[in-house]
């Protein structure tokens, strides 16, 4: 394993296999490239979606944005991560990798979206795990066939 991004928040620990990756989605960028940074620096094209903001902090070759938000369903700036893989073309890539941190959405996000085996890495901040009410834990949690690694950012 090894560390991705910056030391804290906005980090993640992810497995070092890398090899033959050639595309990113970054959903959830905020102030923050570093991890983004991370994957370019392995010559990886980084697909950066953030609808709260109007540009990058710095540029980069690798780095795409896009002023467009995440969503479980098409609908104004937002859109459902499928549709963003289908207008890139790739939809026929089975080796992407996925960073999400789009503040407390990436519940419903995951749960309605069908291209998630895509992805032979998947890092996601998730929001409401102390919040004993949150309905997305428990009965209703999100049941994934891949293989996760779960790590904290702090």
């Amino acid at each position: 394993y090894i560390r991705t991004g910056r030391d804290y928040d906005g980090g993640y620990v992810m497995a070092d296999v890398f090899e033959g990756v050639s595309i990113a989605y970054s959903l959830g960028i905020c102030d923050d490239v570093s991890w983004d940074k991370d994957m370019a620096e392995k010559n990886i094209d980084v697909y950066m979606y953030d609808h709260t903001i109007d540009g990058l902090p710095e540029e980069n070759s690798k780095f795409h944005f896009f002023k467009i938000g995440i969503a479980p369903e098409n609908s104004g700036n937002l859109k459902t991560l499928g549709t963003l893989i289908k207008e890139n073309g790739h939809q026929d890539k089975t080796d992407m990798i996925l960073k999400m941190d789009i503040e407390g959405c990436e519940w419903e996000v995951i749960r309605e979206t069908d291209c998630l085996s895509q992805f032979s890495q998947i890092a996601v901040e998730l929001h409401g795990l102390c919040d004993f009410d949150n309905e997305n834990i428990g009965d209703k949690t999100l049941k994934i066939n891949l293989p996760l690694h779960f790590a904290t950012t702090h």
